[in-house]
């Protein structure tokens, strides 16, 4: 399932590439979400592209919701072409339907007269029989409803 979203800013596209790949502003906008920790690791960085892993530790989720008793660990790997202002992401993890999910996505800037255009890309597959693609819409649907709050902390973020 892919689900995907295009905002507008009144930010340079330069700004808002240098927001998002800010490790200051990852480690807020994890924590603003509830995160535990937050550990960024440079996996390869020149002038043309920028590769990166978030690790995260986060409360259980489950089928029944959020498990503040359980402990999870995530890893998102961020991939970005400096020049074209775009990147690709993958997310894995150790919940117990981590194995049974795809989740990636793309992130793209473009500018747009004085601002700029951030168009926002997920697509996730999650094989469990009968119910995966049902889960599947909940976690699409979840990642629509946090990206206007991301656009939100990229903005303050930008004062």
């Amino acid at each position: 399932m892919r689900k995907e979203e295009t905002f507008q800013l009144n930010i340079p596209a330069d700004k808002v590439l240098a927001i998002l790949t800010d490790p200051k502003f990852i480690e807020h906008d994890e924590k603003s979400r509830d995160t535990l920790e937050v550990e960024i690791q440079d996996l390869e960085k020149t002038a043309d592209k920028h590769h990166y892993m978030v690790k995260t530790t986060t409360y259980g989720r489950g089928l029944t919701g959020v498990d503040k008793n359980k402990r999870e660990k995530n890893r998102v790997t961020q991939k970005w072409d400096l020049k074209k202002m775009s990147s690709n992401w993958s997310w894995e993890g150790d919940n117990e339907f981590a194995s049974r999910t795809k989740i990636s996505g793309i992130t793209t800037v473009k500018p747009k007269g004085s601002g700029s255009e951030l168009q926002m890309v997920v697509d996730l597959e999650i094989s469990v029989p009968l119910i995966g693609g049902k889960i599947s819409k909940i976690v699409a649907g979840e990642f629509a409803k946090e990206w206007p709050k991301f656009v939100e902390r990229v903005k303050k973020w930008n004062k």
